[in-house]
């Protein structure tokens, strides 16, 4: 029981985490589309390296389904899929709002993580939202050497607007 209570609390904070970070998987050409590349000038920051007791931890892998109500409306549905392949995990996370509600507020979302099994450090991290005709599409890495390289692409109206690129060095 604890386990499975463990992997809700991992799960419920991937998909929020995933639902703040959001995008959207499109593919369109590259003209016009402005490239922004944001450089890491944060002071460096370091911290002792901590790792999590996985010897106890087995999380009940398979689907997860949720209702989500605005009171006592259907306001939309999401599912967390928990997969094991060797020495990773990998989670897939769906969600989309209710026909009734996509007339005043449409999204839908659509996230998967890959994190290792033995410290459930993050490898890769894939999310695509779309808010009405807003669309973006977010792309995580976390490289061995310690560099964390994000890159955002905004849509709108179908067309990609806009790419930022991030890259920060961890110690």
């Amino acid at each position: 029981m604890k386990n499975r209570y463990r992997i809700m609390k991992v799960a419920s904070f991937l998909f929020i985490a995933l639902c703040v970070l959001s995008p959207a998987l499109q593919v369109h050409s590259e003209e016009n589309v402005k490239k922004v590349y944001i450089e890491d000038t944060s002071p460096s920051i370091s911290t002792p390296k901590y790792s999590a007791t996985m010897d106890s931890f087995h999380p009940p892998l398979g689907t997860y389904l949720f209702s989500v109500k605005w009171g006592k409306v259907q306001a939309g549905k999401a599912t967390i899929d928990v997969t094991r392949d060797q020495d990773f995990y990998t989670i897939h996370v769906l969600a989309k709002t209710q026909n009734t509600v996509n007339k005043f507020y449409k999204l839908r979302f659509k996230g998967e993580t890959k994190l290792t099994a033995d410290k459930l450090a993050p490898l890769k991290v894939m999310m695509s939202q779309q808010t009405n005709k807003r669309a973006r599409e977010t792309e995580i890495t976390f490289h061995d050497e310690g560099e964390i390289e994000s890159v955002r692409h905004k849509f709108k109206d179908e067309a990609k607007r806009k790419t930022e690129v991030r890259k920060l060095q961890t110690e």
